[in-house]
């Protein structure tokens, strides 16, 4: 089997083009028996340190799950997180924003539900969605989001500086992959990479799986 993190990690400051990543790789696995016997071990590994990460209670873990609607990112968080302490994990959900988002800076929604010291946060889609949404439903004109990609990456920078180890996943469906205005702008010209699979600076640092 392949090391599955480095398959499908992506390097800081690397251009990203999602044709060229099959979302029917099995990535060395041969069937969905042994993908599941993998996942196991796995997310028994990550309760050990979730434990760890929640006792230490100095750093916490971001993840963020980016994708179209049916893409996977509700099943990655049930099969992946199910299995860790409910009292270590924060999961939130991000939509087009509504009027009282609107009404504050686009990092402010954000800024109320990032993890704790000691939890693991969970974004099923995220502050892209303010490069992304906004641009293509034209909630916002273009120079206020074209300035929100520096934004970003100084956001992620002060999370890595805070002690927050962030890992972006973009989730693709086999069945509903397609080239689109949406996929072009959520390529974020990042400092601290996207992925695939991406980590920021600190999580070379911090807890690992």
């Amino acid at each position: 089997m392949q090391d599955l993190a480095a398959a499908t990690h992506i390097k800081p400051g690397s251009k990203v083009d999602l044709e060229d990543h099959k979302p029917d790789a099995k990535l060395g696995l041969r069937d969905e028996k042994s993908a599941r016997e993998q996942t196991a071990k796995r997310v028994g590994r990550m309760a050990e340190l979730a434990t760890m990460l929640m006792a230490e209670h100095r750093r916490s873990v971001l993840v963020v799950l980016q994708g179209m609607d049916a893409s996977g990112k509700d099943g990655t968080v049930k099969h992946c997180i199910g299995g860790l302490n409910p009292m270590s994990v924060r999961v939130a959900g991000f939509k087009a924003p509504n009027s009282t988002e609107l009404a504050h800076d686009f990092l402010w929604r954000i800024h109320q539900v990032l993890p704790q010291r000691g939890e693991i946060g969970i974004f099923n889609r995220s502050h892209y969605e303010d490069v992304l949404v906004v641009r293509v439903e034209e909630l916002v004109p273009k120079q206020i989001w074209k300035k929100r990609y520096a934004a970003i990456n100084a956001f992620e920078q002060h999370l890595a500086t805070e002690g927050t180890s962030s890992s972006s996943s973009s989730c693709t469906s086999r069945r509903r992959r397609r080239r689109s205005a949406s996929a072009n702008a959520s390529r974020i010209p990042r400092r601290t990479g996207s992925s695939l699979r991406t980590t920021s600076p600190s999580a070379r640092s911090g807890t690992s799986t």
